[in-house]
């Protein structure tokens, strides 16, 4: 069991250290004015990247651009970066390590910037290490909106909020009532495409853009087979036994690939059928003594664990794009079993025992080709099957299913 866990958290580190996301068509301008066409990581993640993965074509070795060397950065259809020279207050933002005046602490500093509404009037956001600062840019001219949260005394928390007054004496056409404004993407690319439409003015908001990408899900339907290898592990009669079986399984599964971040993300429904995989198992079930030689040894006894039903797996799988057509997933879930015909029966005078309903868990990799065929490693972790006369009966299961997608 331990050593499943650990192979479960190495897949995990392993997928995530190799694992790629879409590349899409766009270009990068370094400083030196050269401009690199191609198809770039499209790897819409919290903070300004420190770097840029780039490819002048999908079949070509990808490389790396820092972003120090990057002056303008777009990643169609909805990410935008500008390198501007700009007044930033870096003030560490944490409870705890807050300064104590409520005055900005402006410098001047050369930083990559997110655009989040590119027009005449534009809405730009700075994002590295837990400090957030948006910016508004006018023609060539970029001003920093100010706010910063500072300490007062040792208990209390001030705010200075000079962006709204700012965006009072920028902006008289759209809405005045600036108090109501938050420091937040949502409040501000609102404010800016409310003062842009107010002027008559054309401008791309790429948070629509992201959002008109992927307000679709998408439901898919699959048949699904697979064969799978069960470690049963018992205490019987305070005896330890262990046996390996085979057993076959065939299934259908629901999957639901949600709308949004490029449907990486899905739930699926995984009602599988397991067909009969029965083991013996032998065990000590006590001493006995040899006549000729008096010589005391361990008397064993065979039983049989027999194993048929349904399984309901419930999930979440995630898909790291390699390119147009393949990916590798990683998932991972709860699953609840119903014996149909699963009995334990470990003495002829016994009589065999129901196994009951329970609930396991499990984790999986896998490969996906076009959304159509898939292919899965599952690792099934211990499930209990105890009756009164076993102090101690689970087993654990490495599966491999082959899955095909209908429509």
């Amino acid at each position: 069991m331990k050593n499943k866990l650990l192979l479960c958290l190495w897949i995990l580190t392993s997928v995530s250290a190799f694992a790629q996301l879409n590349y899409e068509k766009g270009y990068i301008l370094k400083k030196d004015h050269q401009k690199l066409e191609g198809f770039l990581l499209h790897d819409d993640v919290y903070e300004i990247p420190s770097e840029f993965h780039f490819r002048k074509s999908l079949a070509d070795e990808r490389s790396t651009i820092p972003s120090a060397q990057v002056e303008t950065v777009y990643i169609a259809p909805n990410l935008k970066y500008e390198r501007h020279t700009v007044a930033i207050d870096d003030s560490n933002t944490k409870t705890g390590k807050l300064s104590d005046t409520r005055i900005s602490n402006f410098q001047q500093k050369s930083l990559l910037l997110k655009v989040l509404v590119e027009g005449k009037t534009s809405l730009l956001v700075y994002k590295k290490n837990n400090i957030k600062r948006f910016f508004i840019k006018q023609g060539t001219k970029v001003t920093a909106l100010e706010y910063k949260k500072y300490a007062i005394g040792e208990t209390k928390i001030g705010y200075n909020r000079n962006y709204q007054k700012q965006l009072k004496d920028l902006f008289h056409c759209g809405p005045q009532n600036t108090l109501k404004v938050r420091y937040r993407e949502s409040d501000l690319i609102d404010y800016i495409n409310q003062y842009n439409s107010c002027k008559g003015e054309q401008a791309i908001d790429y948070s629509q853009i992201r959002l008109k990408k992927h307000t679709k899900g998408r439901l898919l339907y699959k048949v699904k087979a697979g064969v799978s290898s069960t470690t049963l592990g018992l205490q019987v009669y305070k005896s330890n036994s262990t046996a390996t079986t085979f057993s076959t399984q065939l299934g259908v599964e629901l999957e639901y690939l949600l709308p949004f971040n490029s449907q990486r993300f899905s739930l699926f429904l995984e009602p599988t059928y397991h067909l009969n995989a029965a083991t013996d198992v032998k065990y000590a079930a006590g001493s006995g003594t040899i006549p000729s030689s008096g010589q005391v040894v361990k008397v064993y006894q065979t039983g049989n664990v027999s194993y048929e039903g349904i399984e309901i797996p419930v999930g979440i799988r995630h898909y790291w794009f390699l390119n147009d057509t393949s990916s590798l997933t990683l998932h991972g879930g709860a699953a609840y079993h119903i014996p149909t015909s699963s009995t334990m029966q470990f003495t002829v005078k016994d009589a065999p025992k129901t196994l009951e309903s329970k609930v396991s868990f499990f984790a999986g990799i896998g490969y996906d080709y076009h959304r159509k065929y898939n292919l899965e490693l599952r690792f099934n972790l211990k499930r209990d099957m105890s009756h009164e006369n076993v102090a101690l009966a689970n087993y654990s299961a490495i599966a491999l299913k082959f899955g095909y997608t209908l429509f």
